[in-house]
């Protein structure tokens, strides 16, 4: 049976056991082989049979507790997810900051032993005031960890946001209870602790905003390489040229591709020649010379000359597009480190919980009076002080930024288990120079025999150079102009296809080439 991809977009993802829950459940779905979702982007790429319906898909997200579409491509598409993702941005960094102000105070007084005493009227009417503004800043900083909760309580499940509603919650609610009724607590526990809710929700939520940002650098080098596309074309219609956008193209249009432009999509030449500067695909700093019925990419600089080709690979189909897509399904790729983290994660939260209940346990049975005090201490305290997210968080955002900037510096790894395998490399052996060096060729040393003058060489071979369009002799050219050489005058010039270049020069015959 024939398989399709389709490619949804989900929103409400967070972290690494949101992803591995969304791919779970859409795995489950019969017909579906694959399912991979990319954190960074909040879209997940499902392989199906033609049998799957894509609601299907979407209900299966839904069941986990998330929205689901099925993603768009488009401009408009791209531009709205973009300024939601802004939008995201900004709204979690004022979370921050409305919790980090309020609970920066709260954690001094708390640390410096300041805070007004529960046995004193003053102290008390002063906590219950506080409890009062905690619970405003923990319902507006904190709330999308208590919606969470929610949603993966529906879909019986358990989530990071679990474990963050589970100790932010009971902290404020231990401190009611110490407020309330402190008598039934053990004398050294009898403090509140709302500036523990509050600060976990600020540091949370930091380390959100971190990795928001990591995302959006992520995702801005994802975009450059997209932006490297051209957005028009010249296309040749009946004799007539002139100026479309790349989406109207169709196969088997021709195309005039001018000196200094960016090749618009794939295609072949018909007519022309030229040398066409490939090292965005290739790393090969020379240009390649291209003549009729020789391929060229799109996104790749033409030099110099004017051609015609005619489009045969537009759209997804072209080369960039197929490298754009390599890297963002290697972003959605886990090496085994990070599968580990997703196997660990998926039973953290349970654990945690179950590891609290236990505690509450044994303290009530070997514990003294008062025993439900102590209970709820020591449960609270293993609950507080997991850690969330860390676990969830730290692998796969390492991945994630690793593979976006070693694309920002032109370099595109396929497959996450190649990033980590990469740490354990200790010789590199590269096929060609030609990928490692700064990019372009020029003159590093000029070789003359005894009887030979070096600045009659090299002004003999940049006057003869100066017709040329061959990136050597633009090497050559830039070599004698910074030595202050003046040109000669060159007649007879004949540039040989694939040999170099001669010319006369006062009546002298100068070859130049291999």
């Amino acid at each position: 049976m024939k398989t399709f991809e389709i490619t949804i977009a989900i929103s409400g993802a967070r972290c690494a056991s949101c992803v591995s829950k969304i791919e779970g459940h859409l795995k489950q779905v019969s017909g579906v082989t694959e399912a991979k979702m990319n954190l960074i982007d909040q879209v997940a790429m499902v392989t199906a049979d033609e049998s799957v319906s894509v609601e299907a898909m979407i209900e299966a997200v839904k069941q986990a507790g998330y929205t689901a579409s099925v993603k768009k491509d488009s401009s408009e598409a791209d531009a709205t997810q973009k300024e939601q993702q802004q939008n995201d941005y900004h709204r979690i960094i004022k979370k921050t900051v409305v919790a980090g102000v309020f609970g920066l105070p709260l954690l001094i007084m708390g640390m410096s032993n300041t805070m007004p005493s529960l046995q004193t009227t003053f102290g008390y009417w002063v906590n219950c005031v506080l409890a009062l503004l905690t619970l405003g800043v923990l319902i507006y900083s904190g709330g999308h960890f208590f919606q969470g909760t929610w949603k993966a309580l529906r879909a019986h499940t358990a989530t990071m946001d679990t474990l963050i509603a589970l100790g932010v919650g009971i902290s404020w609610v231990y401190s009611m209870v110490a407020i309330l009724f402190g008598q039934y607590l053990p004398v050294m526990a009898q403090h509140v602790y709302f500036e523990s809710a509050v600060v976990i929700v600020a540091l949370v939520n930091l380390g959100a905003v971190l990795e928001l940002r990591a995302r959006r650098h992520t995702s801005e080098a994802i975009q450059r390489l997209i932006k490297l596309q051209p957005k028009t074309a010249r296309r040749i219609t009946d004799g007539q040229e002139e100026d479309v956008n790349i989406e109207l193209l169709n196969p088997g249009d021709k195309i005039r591709v001018r000196p200094g432009e960016q090749i618009p999509v794939d295609g072949e030449l018909l007519e022309g020649s030229s040398y066409v500067d490939e090292s965005l695909l290739t790393g090969e700093p020379v240009p390649n010379q291209k003549k009729i019925g020789d391929t060229v990419m799109g996104a790749t600089m033409n030099k110099s000359g004017t051609f015609i080709l005619k489009a045969t690979h537009l759209g997804k189909e072209s080369v960039l597009a197929q490298i754009i897509r390599l890297v963002k399904d290697a972003q959605s790729s886990k090496p085994p480190l990070a599968r580990l983290a997703d196997k660990i994660a998926a039973y953290f939260v349970p654990a945690v919980i179950l590891i609290a209940m236990i505690t509450a346990l044994i303290w009530f049975v070997v514990g003294t009076e008062p025993r439900l005090g102590i209970m709820l201490v020591t449960a609270m305290s293993v609950l507080v002080i997991a850690c969330p997210c860390a676990l969830g968080l730290a692998v796969p955002i390492s991945v994630i930024v690793g593979i976006g900037k070693a694309a920002e510096y032109g370099i595109l790894i396929r497959n996450a288990d190649a990033l980590q395998q990469t740490g354990q490399l200790t010789t590199i052996v590269f096929d060609k120079t030609g990928t490692i060096t700064q990019g372009r060729p020029q003159v590093t040393e000029v070789t003359v025999g005894p009887s030979a003058d070096r600045q009659r060489v090299l002004t003999l071979a940049a006057s003869v150079e100066k017709g040329s369009e061959h990136p050597f002799a633009e090497a050559i050219l830039k070599a004698a102009k910074e030595s202050h050489y003046s040109l000669l005058n060159v007649s007879e010039f004949e540039s040989l296809s694939g040999r170099g270049v001669k010319g006369l020069i006062d009546g002298e015959q100068i070859w130049l080439g291999n």
